[in-house]
């Protein structure tokens, strides 16, 4: 009997290799490559399944007056609604223009490089600093620096402070604790 050939396991590669067992890709970059293309899909569908908030339409928003909603809008929609136990935020961003070049993917901030914490203080309140204006996904973390809840919610913000880049923010949501320099 003849060994049968397999299909690569990353959905964009053509390939096939002989069977082996527990072997799903050709090669080490095709199984980077459908890494990729999962971790991809799950940050697309947490994206698309967040509801975007709208902090202009509340009450603590009637007090701006002028430009002041660019800056204090993101802080009521990070703020309302938030779980009592968190301490710390983390904005996740889609690849701008994702929809011209089709590889969809977030990038969390903020960087280690930036806050040693890996995450902005809600008390007293960090604005956040991203890299470019748009939609963010909104993750909450208690004092252990763990997750609270998978993020639902995402916040529309108008102000880029950051001096970083879309890709140079971290590529996972959850903190590390080996990567916290307190």
């Amino acid at each position: 009997m003849f060994p049968r050939p397999v299909k690569c396991g990353n959905p964009r590669c053509t390939k096939s290799f002989t069977y082996r067992k527990g072997k799903r890709y050709c090669d080490e970059a095709c199984k980077e490559a459908g890494r990729r293309a999962k971790q991809a899909l799950l940050g697309h569908e947490l994206f698309r399944k967040s509801v975007l908030m709208s902090p202009l339409d509340t009450e603590e928003a009637a007090e701006f007056k002028g430009n002041e909603w660019m800056v204090g809008g993101p802080m009521i929609g990070i703020t309302k609604n938030v779980p009592t136990r968190a301490i710390g935020y983390r904005l996740g961003a889609p690849k701008l223009g994702v929809a011209s070049h089709g590889e969809w993917s977030l990038r969390w901030f903020p960087t280690y490089r930036m806050f040693p914490q890996g995450v902005f203080l809600m008390k007293p309140f960090q604005s956040p600093l991203v890299p470019h204006a748009g939609e963010y996904l909104i993750a909450h973390f208690d004092a252990k620096f763990l997750l609270i809840e998978p993020p639902y919610r995402r916040i529309e913000i108008h102000l880029a402070w950051s001096r970083e880049c879309w890709s140079q923010g971290d590529p996972r949501m959850e903190i590390r604790p080996e990567r916290q320099y307190t």
